[in-house]
């Protein structure tokens, strides 16, 4: 704003009867005259370049200036002025009282910044209650700040990360903040944004889960409004480290006494991480702290883990174990103290407990075609391990089905996959526990699991009848098979035939489609490389009017024998046989030949 120098002594009486005339922008000088007043801001020396109406003035508190009161104290008043063209009515919104002290020019009073701040607009006016009431028009320019304060200013993974920003040096300023949260790879990671009535603090009321460790960053940006300008902090003044959970883990050996030859385990349980991952490894040290045995198992979580295979323990003595976990980008490694988990081993007889076993079949009725199931339930066991091993027996009393369910613990276990029925009749279950270094095997009774599988309405039960071909051949053959399917009612499908080679084991299979009652062989066969007894099986798959049937491969023996001689149950000859028979004939012919020959010349 424009100032005039104050004038010579001789002038200022002449220049005391000018009006000041304001405006909104530029301000219009004017000379001081005997109780004259006017604001600067607060602290600052005396304007020399003169007193001036509309004077605008940097937000913080202003000071009230006076020359040459007639009284030496009394009252100020401050008013709101809404701009002119054209003026609203004024509003007082601060008073004081001022002290004039001596002559000459000097600061009277002081309206603080808190005034202006929460003022209803930027425009003002002071009156002077001395003589016929001085005043004073004038702006103050809003100079908007914000500061911040991260809370908290460091953390770990897993705390929730919040802000606090200052608006300040606003007049009533309103809007909003957004408080933006920068994850520790500068991407955006959290936005909140909170309403703006005044200056003042303002904080996020929900913050944001550190799923990382690093350095995180809030920006704070008030957005301005009519009267205050857009403020925002500096993206670098809110740095929150984020360092790495540090989880706990105990552990707990599984025994913590047993004998030579028992097997030695370890749990451990990982708490208190952030979504740990990683890995534990535990570590077995026989008597002389050597290192016997190590098990790494993977981790997903806070949770208890243990060793699946464990350590025969070889010797007597105190073994111990030792768990650690690995850590990860979120995660601090953490181990437990080999001391704390001490396993006594000694000598002596393991004296192996009975459990029991209690099964029940599922279902215990069907239709023919239904799977069948079963469970068993462990129970009085020691920690009991190894298998259970359920076997399915189809009406004819026939081990049709067998599948092993892997032990840990007294409890109940079944069949994940079944069998199909096959066939109508009563069917039975048989479950066999294996038993362990501490418990003795264990089984039920197949009189206990029957199950009583009947046919479908409107199915008739087809019958299947296999003959093997050949049912005895050398090593090197091609073993086929024969079905014949009767009974059925214009039976459609297939027939699957399995051959087994001595060991029982599958090693080949064939499909042929059906239609109709009759017989139905493999078209290719199997070579078989090794003597033995082998055995094929035939399944005819069943339809809509048909069940299931199959044949038992002990109906279908091919005894293979080894290579070379003839067969004389099959009538059938190997290669090698065919050369030496062949051998044999041209012999003998040579033989008869020359006889008759010498016949002649006698």
């Amino acid at each position: 704003m424009l100032r005039v120098r104050r004038s010579l002594a001789g002038l200022i009486g002449a220049a005391a009867g000018l009006a000041l005339v304001g405006s909104l922008f530029v301000a219009i000088p004017a000379t001081a005259t005997k109780g004259d007043i006017w604001t600067q801001p607060a602290g600052t020396p005396e304007e020399t370049s003169g007193h001036s109406q509309e004077v605008h003035l940097p937000m913080g508190a202003v000071d009230i200036w006076a020359d040459a009161l007639d009284n030496h104290s009394g009252t100020w008043v401050l008013y709101h002025m809404p701009p002119p063209n054209p003026p609203g009515p004024d509003t007082e919104i601060a008073r004081g009282t001022y002290s004039y002290p001596g002559s000459g020019s000097k600061t009277i009073a002081t309206i603080p910044a808190a005034t202006f701040q929460n003022a209803p607009g930027p425009h003002f006016k002071v009156e002077v209650d001395n003589d016929n009431k001085k005043s004073k028009t004038f702006w103050i320019e809003s100079n908007t700040h914000i500061s911040t304060t991260a809370n908290p200013s460091s953390a770990v993974v897993g705390d929730v990360l919040k802000d606090t920003a200052t608006l300040s040096n606003g007049i009533v300023p309103i809007g909003t903040i957004t408080f933006t949260l920068y994850d520790p790879a500068s991407a955006v990671a959290h936005t909140e944004i909170v309403t703006v009535n005044g200056n003042g603090s303002y904080a996020t009321p929900t913050g944001h889960v550190a799923n990382l460790a690093g350095t995180w960053q809030w920006q704070a940006s008030y957005g301005g409004d009519g009267a205050n300008a857009v403020a925002t902090s500096r993206l670098g003044d809110e740095p929150v480290v984020v360092g790495k959970a540090s989880p706990r883990i105990s552990t707990t050996p599984n025994p913590t006494s047993a004998i030579v030859g028992a097997t030695l385990k370890d749990s451990a349980t990982l708490s208190g991480g952030f979504n740990p991952t990683g890995t534990i490894t535990f570590t077995l040290y026989d008597p002389s702290n050597a290192v016997a045995h190590t098990e790494s198992v993977t981790v997903a979580g806070n949770a208890t883990y243990s060793t699946a295979t464990g350590h025969n323990a070889g010797s007597a003595g105190t073994w111990h174990w030792k768990a650690e976990y690995s850590g990860d980008a979120n995660n601090n490694a953490v181990a437990s103290v080999a001391s704390d988990e001490p396993v006594t081993v000694s000598e002596g007889e393991i004296i192996r407990v009975q459990p029991t076993i209690a099964t029940t079949p599922n279902p215990s009725s069907a239709v023919a075609g239904a799977t069948l199931k079963d469970s068993a339930t462990l129970g009085g066991g020691t920690d009991p391990q190894g298998t259970i091993t359920f076997t399915l027996y189809d009406p004819s009393d026939t081990a049709v089905y067998t599948e092993d369910v892997a032990v840990d613990g007294n409890g109940t276990y079944s069949t994940a996959t079944g069998h199909v029925a096959a066939s109508a009749g009563t069917w039975h279950w048989k479950a066999d526990y294996s038993g362990d270094t501490h418990n003795k095997p264990a089984s039920s009774v197949m009189a206990d699991e029957p199950v009583v599988v009947t046919a479908p309405p409107n199915k008739v039960q087809p019958a299947i009848r296999t003959t093997p071909t050949p049912s005895n051949t050398s090593v090197g053959a091609t073993l086929k098979d024969l079905a014949t399917l009767s009974g059925g009612s214009n039976p459609t499908g297939t027939i699957t035939f399995t051959l087994y080679d001595p060991s029982g084991t599958a090693v080949h299979t064939e499909q042929v489609n059906v239609a109709g009652n009759g017989s139905y062989q493999t078209p290719t066969g199997h070579v078989a490389p090794t003597q033995g007894t082998w055995h094929w099986k035939a399944e005819y798959s069943g339809d809509a009017a048909n069940l299931p049937a199959a044949s038992n491969p002990a109906d279908e023996p091919v005894v293979v024998g080894p290579t070379g001689g003839v067969l004389a149950a099959t009538g059938s000859t190997s290669p090698a046989q065919a050369l030496a028979a062949a051998l044999m004939a041209i012999g003998l012919l040579a033989i008869l030949g020359a006889l008759a020959r010498r016949r002649r010349e006698v």
